[in-house]
């Protein structure tokens, strides 16, 4: 279905065009230079999350309308400036306490100012003009926006301070009905287990038919 190829589609555009700003997982990149690194603490992971097909969307041999959005995860982090452990440590003096509340303050706005950017970049590849077939041939997507966009809470890791943030990407693609006639069975596996059916014991315990199996040597 068109929605496997959108979404690779998706997964190629965004990493053309990161440049370094952040990474796209699933996206091979040809080569990196070393600066180009610094966009390993920001990364971006495309699925596909669901679909509608309206009803009048096309007739019953094909081709279908397809509303497909795919989600768009986002993480962003930063390092503190300080040992976070104290935080969630209850031997921690107020001092100690007090001094790692303030690295994690200051790593949050600016994981927080590093997730805005994200979402702003992001935002603008996949609604820029030049990308309304989103990396598709002309006419295969007829339309796309941006459904929502949500944006978590700091959450210490460690030495990091990490905000996750996501974006709905909904866009309408046409589905082909080709079919599918289905796999033929094999009939040296249907045999084996019909073999199997004809010398499983009697017995009303869940754990018979399995004892059974490994016993079998199955």
């Amino acid at each position: 279905m068109m929605f496997r190829t959108l979404k690779a589609s998706v997964v190629s555009l965004l990493g053309l065009a990161a440049g370094g700003r952040f990474r796209v997982v699933g996206y091979q990149p040809q080569g990196a230079e070393a600066e180009e690194v610094k966009g390993d603490l920001r990364l971006v992971q495309v699925f596909f999350s669901g679909g509608q097909i309206p009803k009048s969307g096309g007739g019953s041999a094909g081709p279908v309308a397809h509303n497909v959005t795919v989600k768009i995860e986002l993480t962003a982090a930063k390092a503190s400036e300080g040992e976070l452990a104290p935080l969630v440590n209850p031997a921690s003096t107020p001092v100690e306490f007090a001094a790692a509340l303030a690295s994690f303050t200051s790593a949050a706005e600016l994981a927080a100012d590093s997730m805005d950017e994200l979402i702003d970049i992001v935002f603008q590849i996949l609604m820029d003009g030049r990308n309304i077939d989103l990396g598709l041939d002309p006419g295969d997507v007829s339309n796309r926006w941006i459904e929502r966009i949500d944006k978590g809470e700091p959450s210490p890791r460690g030495e990091l301070v990490v905000i996750s943030g996501s974006m709905d990407l909904t866009c309408r693609v046409s589905e082909a009905l080709l079919g599918d006639a289905g796999v033929p069975s094999d009939p040296d596996l249907g045999a084996a287990y019909g073999e199997l059916e004809l010398n499983m014991p009697d017995s009303d315990s869940a754990d018979a038919a399995p004892a059974a199996i490994r016993g079998g040597g199955i």
